[in-house]
């Protein structure tokens, strides 16, 4: 998912996205990736264990966790909690986006299961404007207008 998301970011900026951007997670940060997957996933589910609103609010806060480590290089705990603190800012504009996205995957399940193919990359794509809005360099330069925003 690393490099996929390397590849859209890429597109995304137009960068003149190639192939080889597609495979960018087996890289120098496969590690870090690694350990991100494995320790957000644990605490997620335990999260989601002891009650389910404390993995709804985890699996919320980290959703920027993976875009961060794959574009900027940075190590999966600091990652996680720059996502954190980020997304704790304005955690219900985001929850309410990840609602819409979920429910547009949920309609490519619905036919059939081959609706997913078209729907998850748009998905996909779709959390990833979300990323460039709030840690693209263009966020950076326009922070007060986004301040209005939300």
């Amino acid at each position: 998912m690393g490099g996929l998301f390397k590849y859209y970011l890429k597109l995304i900026r137009s960068e003149g996205a190639t192939i080889a951007d597609a495979f960018a997670g087996f890289s120098s940060v496969a590690g870090q990736l690694i350990l991100l997957g494995l320790v957000s996933g644990f605490l997620t589910t335990l999260g989601y264990i002891v009650c389910l609103l404390p993995g709804i609010y985890l699996s919320v806060c980290w959703i920027f966790a993976l875009p961060l480590v794959i574009d900027r290089n940075r190590m999966f705990w600091d990652a996680m909690e720059l996502s954190r603190k980020m997304v704790s800012k304005h955690w219900f504009i985001v929850f309410a986006f990840l609602v819409v996205v979920a429910l547009l995957a949920a309609c490519g399940a619905l036919a059939c299961c081959v609706g997913v193919f078209v729907t998850m990359p748009i998905a996909t794509i779709a959390i990833l404007y979300a990323y460039e809005d709030i840690f693209g360099q263009k966020a950076r330069l326009t922070a007060p207008l986004l301040a209005i925003v939300f």
